[in-house]
């Protein structure tokens, strides 16, 4: 089946009681992982929206009988993109927690972006603060300045990356194989590690945290 045939596709009762086991079973196993910190409402929110059959202005998901679980996003105009097809049940929950797990985690840093940066600040070496708005002949920029702290542990620019992806791998190794877990831990160091060239980022799996290594 092709991106269309899919987001056109209608599911039998069948197929559909396939697919709301799969989703209750993700909705249960994420809200039992997810840390503390996470509060219910915004992991219900994204639970609800990433396991919807039709998502407004996202996609389509859904079992067809003789292939498997399917999800098909859309983007701008148009445009269809096939995130899977014709995976089996343990495979389609593992994606799709994956895809939850990051969605939840985001969603909580960059609600709270500067609760978090004002309460992690002090172990950064740096840390910019924004100043607000200033308008110069009709341009209106925000204004912002960095702050060193004292005695930092890190030394680096503050990242809120780093409180994102260690909240989206806690949820991940309570719930994914150890080799996709092991996976993703590969995939999100490296993306931390981007554009570093005398320090490195390496994940700790005991302390479930990342630190900052010199080269």
């Amino acid at each position: 089946m092709t991106e269309y045939e899919y987001l056109k596709y209608q599911m039998n009762p069948e197929e559909m009681r396939e697919w709301d086991k799969l989703a209750a079973e993700i909705k249960e196993q994420v809200f039992a992982a997810a840390p503390p910190d996470i509060p219910y409402e915004i992991q219900e929110d994204i639970l609800c929206k990433r396991t919807m059959v039709r998502e407004p202005f996202y996609g389509v998901r859904g079992y067809v009988g003789d292939r498997g679980y399917y999800s098909v996003q859309e983007g701008d105009r148009g445009h269809l993109h096939l995130a899977f097809s014709d995976l089996p049940y343990e495979e389609a929950k593992n994606r799709m927690i994956k895809t939850c797990a990051h969605d939840i985690s985001y969603a909580y840093v960059t609600k709270n972006r500067l609760a978090l940066r004002d309460r992690h600040k002090g172990l950064w070496r740096c840390c910019r603060i924004e100043d607000g708005l200033e308008t110069v002949n009709g341009i209106t920029r925000l204004v912002s300045h960095m702050e060193e702290q004292p005695n930092p542990i890190y030394d680096a620019e503050y990242d809120y990356r780093k409180y994102w992806f260690e909240l989206l791998l806690y949820m991940e190794k309570r719930l994914l194989p150890d080799g996709e877990y092991n996976e993703e831990i590969a995939c999100y160091q490296e993306c931390l590690n981007h554009f570093m060239t005398d320090k490195r980022w390496v994940f700790d799996c005991k302390q479930e945290k990342y630190r900052l290594e010199i080269l």
